[in-house]
């Protein structure tokens, strides 16, 4: 019976692929029988690159980091569909209003920013909140987070960038439908 022995091989180099189909982690290196005159029936050593062996050390993380991505743009296509309903059922309340504003002189694009900063206002605590959760979050999350602080202020003024632009894009449509509303139309209907 022969005793097994792995070698590891770590260089710095760009690696070519050696490998038969199927084998994309690892390849073999054709070695003349000469290299083992000690053990014939030992097995060929298996190289390794320093890619490889750090993409199978971080497996985990992403693929964890790959769910939390997925989960995070599902909540914010929720949060957008929840920002049009809510500002569509604010602006059919407010129908009359918009109607009798646009009677006595206001423009469509007043109309228009008038829905838009009511959106932003509603949301603005929201975002404060969220920004405080996601700050306690992360600080508890540290060993997840490869090549990125806890606290990286890059990624959370990017976040609340995007949302406030989903809050923008998700009031755009109730907002068109306020500033297009005929006067006489929304304070009969309203």
């Amino acid at each position: 019976m022969c005793s097994l022995r792995l070698v590891s091989i770590t260089t710095r180099t760009f690696a070519y692929s050696f490998a038969a189909p199927g084998m994309h982690r690892r390849c073999w290196i054709p070695f003349k029988p000469r290299s083992f005159p000690s053990n014939p029936e030992l097995t060929r050593p298996i190289v390794v690159t320093a890619t490889s062996t750090v993409r199978d050390a971080t497996e985990t993380q992403r693929g964890t980091a790959q769910t939390a991505a997925g989960l995070g743009q599902l909540a914010l296509l929720l949060s957008a569909l929840g920002v049009y309903g809510v500002i569509g059922f604010m602006v059919a309340n407010r129908t009359r209003e918009i109607g009798l504003r646009i009677a006595i002189g206001a423009t469509p694009s007043r109309v228009l920013s008038g829905v838009i900063l009511d959106a932003l206002s509603l949301a603005a605590p929201g975002l404060v909140v969220g920004t405080v959760l996601a700050v306690g979050t992360a600080a508890a999350m540290r060993s997840m987070l490869l090549g990125v602080s806890p606290v990286d202020p890059l990624s959370f003024v990017a976040s609340i960038l995007i949302l406030v632009f989903v809050i923008v894009g998700a009031s755009l449509a109730p907002a068109r439908r306020a500033a297009a509303a005929h006067p006489v139309e929304a304070l009969r209907w309203g």
